[in-house]
C-alpha cells in the first residue's frame, strides 16, 4: 500500500527540499532522502572491507582441490576451530573418505 503513496511522497521530499521558507534542517533531511532512495545509503567502508575479506577467503576455500580442503577442515578440526560434528570422525582419520 505504501508504495501507492511513492510518487507523493518523492514529490513532497522534493517541495521541501527546496523550499526555501522551510527550516535548514527540513531541507536537509529531504535531500538526504531522496539521495538515499535514489543512490541507495552510503556504505559502511569498514564492513565492506570485512565483506571482501570473507569473500576473498570463501573463494580461495572454493578453488581448493578436495584433498587440500580436507586436510585444511581436518587440521582446523583438530586444533579445536570446528564444531565436531561438521566432520566425520572418519574423514579425520582418513582423509580419503
Amino acid at each position: 500500500m505504501a508504495q501507492r503513496h511513492a510518487d507523493d511522497a518523492i514529490s513532497t521530499l522534493a517541495e521541501i527540499m527546496v523550499d526555501s521558507e522551510a527550516p535548514a534542517a527540513a531541507r536537509i533531511t529531504a535531500a538526504c532522502a531522496l539521495l538515499d532512495r535514489g543512490y541507495g545509503r552510503p556504505v559502511d567502508q569498514k564492513a565492506m572491507l570485512v565483506l571482501r575479506q570473507e569473500t576473498d577467503l570463501l573463494r580461495q576455500v572454493h578453488e581448493l582441490p578436495t584433498d587440500q580442503l580436507l586436510e585444511q577442515l581436518v587440521s582446523l578440526a583438530r586444533e579445536g576451530a570446528l564444531d565436531e560434528q561438521i566432520i566425520d570422525a572418519e574423514m579425520v582419520t582418513s582423509p580419503q573418505g
